[in-house]
């Protein structure tokens, strides 16, 4: 199995709060890690150290953080094909480290065009560091591992863990995706300088997530979403989910808010392939509705999908002891 040993990362993020595990797990395998000077202080605050950028490369953060590491040094790492001894030569003339893997996000700009659509504040949270980043990590997967996006962390790291690198097999897969996002960052601007809300003979979609299958088990499945439109369902689901468990979460979660409209002030809802199998409306509790509702058919419900209308805390989860529930949704999470 073609690896490579991971000794130099390169971290750069937006959102910090996601990278935050990887680089506890890097650090704790002796990986030295350069960031920019925002991560590089946030990393500090967690006592794991980084070699910040611009020491690296003997240059500051210039144009109010536009220009951070557009630089030959970082490129140069990233690029380098490490079976040329030419390039190889090229790097110790420079004093360029090889990096290894690199780890960034992008400026939010399909935020900033769903909530403001203000050209000039669209245009500021255009990337242009993090695409050329990810781009040129993509592109060199032979060499290095592009990381964009936080499912991938864990994996990445228990294989590091596992065979003491990470293979030729992961990293063209993190390059796919890599690529694919660089596509969709892309095509989220042209639409946009283009006034382009949609088009009656095309639809735009973006891949959200993989689910673990489609309708039947043997059948792959993706989670799609309209470009123009904003989802959080990546972010609010933990673990691995099916197509037919996103079906009957949205047909559980309908039913619940349908019922609540008409005054329900609790009400529990569980859907198995596509069909209620319990409901339950309280004006006593939210334990008292899913007692109902699990009550109508404890059969059909074992391996269903429940859709709660009020917030729960962890005693809620006594109710669930001897059952099996495969997605809960409650407005709380």
């Amino acid at each position: 199995m073609e690896k490579i040993k991971v000794k130099n990362a390169l971290i750069s993020a937006t959102n910090k709060e996601l990278i935050a595990g990887l680089a506890k797990d890097l650090d704790k395998l002796g990986v030295r890690i350069y960031s920019t000077k925002g991560t590089a202080k946030f990393l500090a605050r967690m006592a794991i150290e980084s070699f910040p950028i611009e020491e690296y490369i003997g240059f500051p953060e210039i144009l109010d953080g536009r220009v951070k590491t557009l630089h030959p040094r970082i490129f140069g790492g990233i690029l380098a094909r490490r079976e040329l001894d030419s390039h190889i030569e090229q790097m110790k003339e420079h004093n360029i480290v090889g990096f290894d893997l690199v780890c960034v996000d992008l400026y939010a700009v399909e935020k900033a065009i769903n909530e403001s659509g203000n050209l000039e504040t669209v245009i500021e949270n255009i990337d242009i560091g993090g695409i050329s980043l990810i781009r040129a990590a993509a592109k060199a997967y032979k060499d290095v591992a592009i990381l964009t996006d936080p499912a991938d962390f864990g994996t990445v790291i228990e294989e590091i863990n596992s065979i003491g690198g990470i293979s030729i097999q992961t990293r063209k897969t993190l390059s796919a995706k890599a690529f694919r996002l660089s596509s969709m960052y892309d095509n989220l601007i042209s639409n946009f300088l283009f006034d382009k809300k949609s088009s009656a003979d095309t639809i735009e979609l973006s891949p959200v997530m993989d689910l673990r299958y489609g309708e039947n088990p043997h059948q792959e499945a993706t989670y799609y979403k309209l470009n123009n439109r904003s989802t959080y369902i990546k972010e609010a689901i933990k673990g691995d989910i099916s197509y037919n468990n996103l079906l009957d979460l949205e047909g559980a979660v309908d039913l619940c808010f349908g019922l609540k409209s008409m005054s329900y002030p609790y009400v529990a809802v569980i859907v198995k392939h596509g069909s209620p199998s319990g409901v339950g409306v309280s004006d006593i509790d939210i334990y008292d509705a899913f007692n109902k509702a699990w009550d109508c058919d404890p059969r059909s419900s074992f391996g269903g999908v429940l859709a709660l209308s009020t917030d729960v805390n962890t005693g809620f989860l006594s109710l669930l002891v001897g059952k099996f529930i495969e997605v809960i949704s409650s407005t709380s999470f």
